[in-house]
């Protein structure tokens, strides 16, 4: 499918374009590949995926393995690379469901 992990991402919110280049500093081996959600690319990988709804409302993470979407998203790509790993997999302890009402709480404020 991919030769990078895909990173699908709004590109117009700052917070998340600061996120990306941060990421991109970090990642030891080149791992990731960020990519708007409206580019022409973005929205293929978006289509593969059948995450067309909704999606400017999360962050996406494509590996060859799985797709991950919000708070998921943030913990396996920041896990990914290779920097701050084991730090980053702690917060898979705290439950699913309260990582994404933060998640969901910070994308309503993020603009």
């Amino acid at each position: 499918m991919i030769g990078k992990n895909i990173v699908i991402i709004d590109g117009d919110c700052v917070l998340c374009s600061r996120s990306a280049s941060f990421l991109s500093k970090i990642d030891k081996n080149k791992r990731l590949e960020f990519i708007p959600y409206s580019s022409s690319k973005g929205r293929k990988y978006l289509k593969e995926q059948n995450l067309i709804n909704d999606i400017a409302q999360y962050v996406v993470y494509i590996t060859p393995a799985r797709t991950f979407i919000k708070s998921d998203a943030i913990i396996h790509m920041t896990a990914d690379t290779g920097a701050l790993q084991k730090a980053v997999l702690l917060l898979l302890f705290v439950p699913k469901f309260i990582r994404d009402k933060i998640y969901d709480y910070i994308a309503a404020k993020r603009r």
